[in-house]
């Protein structure tokens, strides 16, 4: 008893997941069952059945792994295997992206302290041991001009000694999860 292969694929582009285990040597003892994860967690198991297919509905885009089992109703032998399925634009445009969960509720505050430096900080309050990260863009360039990687402070003071307009972004790390906000532009005068 072996199983040939998995056919994974989106029926509709809607996120209808659609499963066939395909046998080396199909027979009627044989029942089916599939479980579907998202990483390391499972999100849904389908029973075993009699038929060698099955749909499930997709929540949003990404990465599901379709562990496919087979086994034969009368020895009970059984076999799995495994295959990843990407749900992305392109094989399921009607399927929206996964939501973010965004804890910042207030972009970061920059002040001019004296001459080029400037403080920014954040107002809202966050659990002990969250990290901040500062990166201070000019609105003319892609990259950051000054990066300040993860530090305890939810406060940081720097010097901007080129003329022109900027912006902040602050990446905070509560717990293992990671959100971000822009600051409002300010002007650095010469």
């Amino acid at each position: 008893m072996k199983i040939q292969a998995i056919d994974v694929f989106d029926l509709y582009g809607d996120g209808t997941l659609v499963m066939r285990t395909v046998m080396e040597e199909p027979k009627e003892e044989l029942q089916y069952a599939w479980h579907i994860m998202e990483g390391r967690k499972t999100l849904f198991k389908i029973p075993y059945q009699a038929r060698p297919f099955t749909a499930w509905q997709m929540p949003y885009r990404g990465v599901w792994t379709v562990k496919a089992f087979a086994r034969d109703h009368e020895t009970k032998e059984k076999i799995k295997a495994t295959v990843d399925f990407t749900a992305d634009r392109s094989t399921s445009p009607g399927l929206k992206a996964k939501q973010k969960h965004h804890f910042l509720k207030e972009p970061p505050t920059v002040e001019r302290i004296s001459g080029p430096f400037h403080k920014m900080y954040l107002d809202q309050k966050f659990p002990k041991g969250a990290q901040y990260a500062w990166y201070v863009y000019r609105t003319d360039t892609q990259d950051p001009v000054i990066k300040r990687l993860y530090q305890d402070s939810p406060e940081y003071v720097c010097a901007i000694h080129d003329p022109g307009e900027y912006f902040v972004k602050v990446f905070v790390m509560v717990n293992g999860k990671k959100d971000s906000i822009k600051s409002e532009t300010f002007q650095v005068k010469g």
